[in-house]
């Protein structure tokens, strides 16, 4: 599940596609350390919340959740 920030539309893309922005692990690199909780929640619960991409699939928000999907 993506967010279209641009237009607000929710859509399916292939998490292949969806790239993260180049300067977040300089940014969040703590963040990134300990995502078990995060992986554990979307194993349980599913994804809540849609992570939002550009409209070239570059994303700005969701880092975390695209990192545990893609694992």
């Amino acid at each position: 599940m993506v967010e279209n920030d641009i237009d607000g539309i929710i859509e399916q893309r292939n998490i292949e596609e969806i790239v993260p922005h180049p300067k977040n692990d300089s940014i969040y690199s703590k963040e990134f350390e300990n995502i078990s909780k995060l992986s554990k929640s979307i194993e349980k619960y599913g994804q809540l919340e849609p992570i939002v991409v550009t409209s070239t699939n570059v994303v700005i928000s969701g880092h975390r959740r695209l990192k545990v999907l893609k694992s």
